[in-house]
């Protein structure tokens, strides 16, 4: 899927492609890795991909180990009538986020400009491996989460990457068949 996608984009592109980033929702596995890393030794080889381009790898898990949130003090406010708080701390401004280390962060892609119940959650961000700086792949993530096509006067809490991958896999998913399965199972028919 990466050589064909890929492809496709740097046709359409009138710039030669200089970075890559990847976005992987949850953990990235080596067989992943692997994987990866032939598809742009295949497009360095054909001429579609600059030899040097520089490739970046990032986890985006769905739930962090460590839960973390961001608030801001009150304050940091003048107006206190017009926002809605708990009379001690706000939601952060979307978009607000917290360095870990050069490899880790967390970001918020949703926060108090939109009304939602609860705090804002935000997403850890890891690199799993590649040099971009954490600033440039947070500021790409913030703008892919700030276009949610299904409500667009809503934010979305995941960048579009993750959105669309979850749907095609829905979409090319197949039920699972238990029954089947048994079968399988009770002929010695190795899966």
């Amino acid at each position: 899927m990466l050589t064909t996608y890929i492809a496709v984009q740097a046709n359409y592109a009138n710039y030669q492609f200089g970075h890559l980033v990847i976005h992987r929702d949850g953990r990235l596995f080596s067989t992943e890795k692997t994987g990866i890393q032939k598809a742009i030794n295949i497009l360095i080889e054909k001429g579609i991909l600059p030899a040097n381009v520089s490739v970046t790898l990032v986890e985006i898990p769905k739930h962090s180990i460590v839960p973390f949130r961001l608030f801001e003090p009150l304050a940091d406010y003048d107006v206190l009538n017009t926002l809605d708080d708990n009379g001690k701390t706000f939601n952060p401004q979307i978009g607000s986020w917290a360095k870990i280390n050069d490899k880790e962060a967390f970001l918020c892609t949703t926060g108090r400009e939109y009304v939602h119940d609860g705090t804002s959650n935000p997403l850890f961000v890891k690199i799993e491996s590649g040099n971009m700086p954490m600033e440039e792949i947070l500021e790409d993530i913030f703008f892919l989460s700030c276009l949610p096509y299904t409500r667009p006067e809503d934010c979305s809490r995941f960048p579009l990457t993750i959105k669309i991958t979850d749907r095609r896999i829905n979409n090319l998913g197949s039920d699972f068949d238990s029954e089947a399965l048994e079968i399988l199972k009770s002929e010695n028919i190795k899966i």
